[in-house]
């Protein structure tokens, strides 16, 4: 009997140690931050020790009158910077004003390539579920416009960015700013389903700002980008910032109450199990002891039996 309690009672102790190792894994599974939920990069500001631009003429003179990409980040490059970021406010009238001074008002705009693109979900994504295909309009939610220029270059993943926008057609659902970055597409954009940013400012209104335009990579693939309206705004980076008074900071997360009050779920769930434990530890020790008595108990009148039999036997002989 007691043999059998005791296996019960080792069962169900393992059993309830079981579950308690099921709790805490679960609980630092839900903790590490490899669970967390994608798309959360954070929202990263660099500090921009000064802005250049130049006006057509350097693509005319340089790189054959071409305006695109390529052309645009080695005017930069060249000369000690990189494409801009329109990462804040304050930068984002950096660029206008920029874009005003290199603008030739005949042409009623004037445009710049940026640095940033969705290039990596085009080109490096190698999950296929997340691919940017720019020739399919119901999977472009899936283009990821990141800052990717000097600081921004993600030092994890290569070729990566700051995500801060989502989606390459303005009628999609989902489409929308990342990380807490503000978005200046002109009104209607992006509406092109192209993967490369391009600044426009609207020379013909007095006090414009810059909006963006979703294009090609060369200009002369865009319905409206001739390459004579084209200029180059730079900028040289210093550092990253974690704070700002120019910037749009991202949303305030809200922790579940469960999430940050999981200790206490935690204790509410092991008292219990921890006192069952006990209870069948008390269990246990009482009905070993009972058998134990009951043992003791019923050897000696065995014995005396015996004993008795035998004298009695050998009283007869």
């Amino acid at each position: 009997m007691a043999a059998e309690v005791g296996m019960r009672a080792r069962s169900v102790v393992r059993t309830v140690v079981r579950w308690m190792a099921l709790l805490l894994l679960l609980q630092c599974l839900g903790s590490h931050p490899s669970f967390t939920v994608a798309g959360n990069e954070g929202h990263v500001v660099v500090k921009i020790k000064k802005y250049f631009s130049f006006p057509y003429s350097e693509l005319r003179h340089n790189y054959f009158g071409l305006a695109n990409y390529g052309s645009s980040s080695s005017g930069c490059e060249l000369n000690g910077g990189l494409l801009t970021a329109d990462q804040t406010p304050a930068a984002h009238d950096s660029i206008t004003n920029h874009l005003r001074k290199v603008g030739d008002a005949a042409k009623r705009q004037v445009f710049t390539y940026m640095g940033g693109d969705a290039y990596y979900s085009y080109y490096w994504e190698k999950d296929s579920d997340k691919v940017c295909d720019v020739d399919n309009k119901y999977n472009l939610l899936n283009c990821i416009f990141e800052w990717n220029q000097g600081e921004f270059v993600d030092t994890k993943v290569k070729h990566r960015g700051v995500p801060f926008f989502r989606g390459a057609r303005n009628s999609l659902d989902g489409v929308g700013p990342l990380n807490g970055y503000t978005s200046y597409w002109r009104e209607g954009y992006p509406a092109h389903g192209q993967i490369y940013l391009i600044s426009r400012l609207d020379l013909t209104k007095e006090g414009s700002n810059a909006t963006w335009y979703d294009g090609a990579v060369h200009a002369d693939d865009n319905p409206d980008t001739p390459n004579e309206a084209f200029g180059v705004v730079c900028e040289v980076q210093d550092r990253i910032i974690t704070t700002t008074t120019t910037t749009t900071l991202p949303p305030k997360e809200v922790v579940p109450w469960v999430q940050d009050n999981w200790y206490i779920i935690l204790i509410l769930v092991l008292l219990p199990l921890l006192a069952l434990i006990a209870l069948i530890v008390i269990i246990c020790c009482c009905c070993c002891r009972r058998t134990g008595d009951k043992s003791t108990g019923t050897v000696p009148m065995e014995l005396q039996e015996v004993s008795g039999n035998a004298v009695y036997g050998t009283q007869q002989g």
